[in-house]
């Protein structure tokens, strides 16, 4: 089991608990908040990696504020981990969607990859994939100024140090 608990000005608001299925080794590695329910409660959507025969396996989770407590939303997801979560309206329309890059194999290094989800409705689906970096980060921002958010990608790709801009 681990636990995600959400709190305010130091007070404990919630706590939710989550199986990891007789994974040892589980560990969530990054999180990030955003409401992208649009409901005025903030929600968090966490990565961490599990044992897997494949040494370790990425593992991508929402918890969903239902103002009561965090509620595991069920989110086809890329398992991830070793990487980053950036929450930001893509398409601008007004809900946040959601950047992700990671690795998906600890010992493949060509296993990085950038991942756009986009929220309608309030349900996240995976609209592209990208290749990634290792040991980076991925950044939103509107570099050709025609409102939709761009990817400024920053690491290491075949040993060398990497910046890459994708417009979108």
């Amino acid at each position: 089991m681990f636990t995600v608990s959400l709190t305010h000005g130091g007070k404990k608001m919630s706590e939710q608990q989550a199986d990891r299925s007789g994974r040892r080794g589980s560990r969530i590695r990054k999180a990030a908040w955003a409401d992208y329910d649009s409901d005025g409660d903030l929600d968090v959507v966490s990565m961490g990696a599990v044992l897997a025969p494949d040494l370790l396996r990425g593992v991508s989770t929402i918890f969903q504020n239902d103002g009561d407590g965090l509620v595991k939303i069920d989110v086809e997801m890329e398992g991830v981990f070793a990487g980053v979560f950036r929450w930001g309206d893509y398409e601008g329309d007004g809900d946040v969607d959601l950047l992700v890059m990671g690795r998906t194999s600890a010992i493949d290094p060509e296993k990085q990859f950038v991942y756009i989800y986009l929220n309608e409705r309030n349900v996240l689906s995976l609209a592209q994939t990208f290749r990634g970096v290792n040991y980076g980060t991925v950044l939103w921002q509107d570099q050709n100024q025609d409102g939709r958010l761009d990817i400024l990608m920053l690491g290491y790709r075949n040993g060398d140090f990497t910046a890459q801009m994708i417009l979108l």
